[in-house]
């Protein structure tokens, strides 16, 4: 079985002989690689623990001295979080978005075509509900209702899975949930909407829409990113547009709640940016030089930025300066050849826990815990 390198070296030649414009010898490559990093001056830390959970981590979720990890294929992978060991696993595949109870005895699950409650404790399934393809779903503050997007915007009990009440979509599949104070705010690709809890009314609408994961609450204002017009900000109680901001950079924009009650937004082409979101003005703006798939998180060192290439850039959430570049694993493991084509680790999941630790997933099926 030849190595790593050596498949490299084959990929090489192959791709010298099909396109001579394109290959460069490999060593020079790496001698460019080294050359780049030692410019930047980033410094370079590796992490804590790693843990294999057979197949892509499609998504994670922290609760108390335990990772749950949703995997495309080898379950609910349930590990340790200070030493990544395997505990169990719960026999769910596709998992493609996972919500712990307060408690912890109970997780939320969903699925390619469902959402489901789970016992965290023996594994079993608890109720089932129909749902859109890849759900959004979320539950209220007091956790007695789960709020899920099946061709329309449905309410139900979390005890046993019974349909409550339901809004109309027009069998637009719903991008992004959440519920604030009374209110549970819904997105489609063309729409943005607020429905009452108690009155299950529309509250308001406005015909602008946005991406899965691009919206968030930030200081009462609904923010979200409008492939068209750019990044919006409405007032939550009334829907009322308070700001428009094009930012300029391209790419897709995933908005959260910075600190301080600021704004930060990271685009899918690398550029990251912290706003006042009562004035719009720009506090700092950052080019991770890595695009940006996954939201990000704020841990202990700082905004955790997933680049490509099985990296995270640290930045000051204060200043923007980018003060780490984590790898995940040696520069060897970053790549492969399969059937004859070079596939690039890249990061799937990540989430942190209340100490600002920070847990990485990756399409290799690798889990890895950043301090």
């Amino acid at each position: 079985m030849p190595d790593k390198l050596t498949q490299l070296g084959s990929c090489h030649r192959a791709l010298h002989k099909k396109r001579p414009w394109l290959a460069v010898n490999w060593k020079t490559t790496i001698l460019i690689a080294v050359v780049t990093l030692l410019l930047y001056r980033v410094q370079s830390s590796e992490s804590t623990w790693r843990a294999s959970v057979g197949s892509e981590a499609s998504s994670i979720c922290v609760k108390g001295k335990y990772l749950y990890v949703g995997t495309l294929g080898s379950g609910i992978v349930v590990l340790d979080k200070g030493s990544g060991r395997r505990v169990r696993t719960i026999p769910i595949d596709n998992a493609r978005g996972i919500v712990t109870s307060r408690s912890g005895d109970k997780l939320y699950i969903g699925l390619d075509n469902s959402v489901c409650a789970v016992s965290s404790d023996t594994g079993s399934v608890l109720w089932t509900a129909a749902a859109d393809a890849w759900p959004r779903f979320c539950l209220s503050e007091d956790e007695s209702v789960v709020y899920l997007s099946d061709e329309k915007l449905r309410a139900i009990d979390s005890r046993n899975g019974a349909d409550l009440w339901s809004v109309n979509t027009n069998k637009a599949a719903l991008t992004n949930l959440i519920f604030h104070n009374g209110a549970v705010y819904a997105s489609t690709q063309s729409q943005v909407f607020a429905v009452g809890s108690i009155d299950h009314k529309v509250r308001w609408h406005v015909d602008k829409g946005c991406d899965n994961r691009a919206m968030c609450l930030c200081d009462e204002l609904l923010v979200f990113d409008d492939p068209e017009f750019g990044l919006q900000a409405l007032d939550a109680q009334s829907g009322k547009n308070i700001w428009q901001l094009q930012p300029g950079h391209g790419g897709r924009g995933f908005p959260f709640k910075g600190p301080l009650g600021t704004l930060i937004v990271a685009t899918s082409s690398g550029w990251v940016y912290q706003i006042n979101p009562q004035n719009k003005q720009y506090i700092w703006i950052t080019d991770t030089m890595a695009a940006i798939d996954v939201p990000s998180v704020l841990g202990r060192e700082g905004l955790y930025a997933a680049g490509g290439v099985g990296n995270l850039a640290i930045l000051n959430s204060n200043s923007g300066i980018l003060s780490k570049r984590v790898w995940l694993s040696s520069i060897l493991d970053r790549f492969s050849i399969t059937n004859s084509r070079l596939v690039v680790q890249c990061t799937s999941a990540m989430s942190t826990d209340t100490n600002g630790c920070v847990y990485v997933g990756t399409t290799y099926g690798t889990v890895y815990f950043i301090k």
